[in-house]
């Protein structure tokens, strides 16, 4: 039997509502209704607990492959719209789930329309412009490549003139090939 009293327990805290769990002999389990996970290597272990009325957690990720996760720990996770992803240590991802989403029929015709009418235009016209505004300041600060930069900004500026999914695609192809033509004599380390 292990002595326990020589074990580093650290407890796992979830940032922005992902908890990443590493190591060897992980355990993901449900006690009392609680979900609790323990990971770690040798003697320095993490624990944590978390009950259904905490919204701390939305993501679960396991990176590796030895330990055990109980069907009623996963029942647990996706009661509350919790994603489970489990990668292996060489980076394949082994299992992924999570909530299947709304099914909104009206939401998803919108979606389908949305390149040929004026919502889906409009909003890719925005990001792109967005985009290509990044592009001409790297190339304009980073890179000093004034004349490149001002091309860009005015591909960005023929956007307002496109107005379908083709004619967005072309220019930002034309962006894309003055942007990466740029980075072409930068040395790769």
């Amino acid at each position: 039997m292990r002595d326990e009293s020589n074990t580093a327990r650290e407890r796992a805290v979830p940032r922005n509502g992902v908890l990443v769990l590493t190591g060897y002999g992980i355990r993901i389990a449900v006690e009392r209704g609680h979900l609790t996970v323990n990971d770690g290597r040798g003697t320095e272990r993490r624990e944590a607990r978390f009950s259904r009325a905490s919204r701390d957690l939305k993501r679960l990720v396991v990176i590796g492959h030895t330990g055990s996760v109980s069907l009623e720990a996963l029942r647990w996770l996706r009661d509350l719209d919790c994603a489970f992803i489990q990668i292996d240590k060489d980076g394949e991802l082994v299992l992924a789930s999570g909530s299947s989403g709304r099914d909104d029929p009206r939401l998803r015709r919108a979606q389908a329309l949305a390149p040929w009418n004026g919502a889906g235009i409009a909003l890719a016209r925005d990001l792109l412009s967005r985009k290509l505004t990044g592009q001409a300041s790297v190339l304009g600060t980073k890179f000093d490549r004034a004349g490149d930069a001002e091309r860009i900004r005015n591909l960005a500026l023929s956007l307002a003139a496109a107005d379908t999914p083709d004619g967005l695609r072309q220019i930002e192809a034309e962006a894309a090939a003055v942007y990466w033509g740029a980075w072409t004599d930068v040395p790769i380390r």
